[in-house]
């Protein structure tokens, strides 16, 4: 997994928010109720925003899909929580995003978290890359328009991340 330049990111954003949604993935039919998604379900979801989405890891309990915009940069969605069938029924799906932490201090992480993110959480490893990253929890029942949601709010935290990132020197 590489990991996506401010400018990327931006290009991802853009593109992403304008194609995820209700109408363009189709969601007018009665809400479903779901407990577990497939890593396939997930490449699906994704197959009719112009984004294009492909399974790029599996192991016994988990599947991750990369999610790429025409910009070439990427998210990734990990169907976690798996059962051992086939396909796999996973209980939660993770997003996350890397991006390139140079400059950003684990303060301005801190204020990000608390001022600008929706549904996102983030955080600086020791090399001083970032991971944006959110789950969502279907085990107990949500609609795909739930999942919709979340999803739409984590790329919605994308473009915060981005904005806080541009916007120049902060105060510490």
């Amino acid at each position: 997994m590489k990991f996506f330049s401010l400018i990327a990111a931006t290009a991802m954003a853009i593109s992403v928010s304008s194609t995820v949604s209700a109408q363009n993935l189709q969601l007018n039919q009665a809400p479903t109720i779901m407990e577990t998604a497939s890593s396939q379900w997930v490449v699906d979801l994704f197959a009719n925003t112009g984004l294009t989405a492909s399974i790029v890891e599996q192991t016994a309990d988990s599947d991750t899909v990369q999610v790429t915009a025409p910009s070439g940069a990427s998210f990734y969605v990990s169907a976690r929580g798996c059962d051992g069938a086939t396909p796999k029924n996973c209980n939660m799906l993770q997003t996350f995003a890397l991006f390139d932490g140079a400059g950003v201090t684990l303060n301005q992480i801190n204020s990000m978290v608390r001022d600008n993110f929706i549904v996102s959480y983030a955080f600086l490893g020791e090399d001083g890359n970032g991971v944006l990253a959110t789950k969502i929890v279907l085990a107990g029942g949500v609609t795909k328009g739930n999942v919709l949601e979340e999803l739409g709010a984590y790329l919605a935290d994308i473009d915060n991340l981005i904005a806080a990132m541009s916007s120049g020197p902060r105060a510490e």
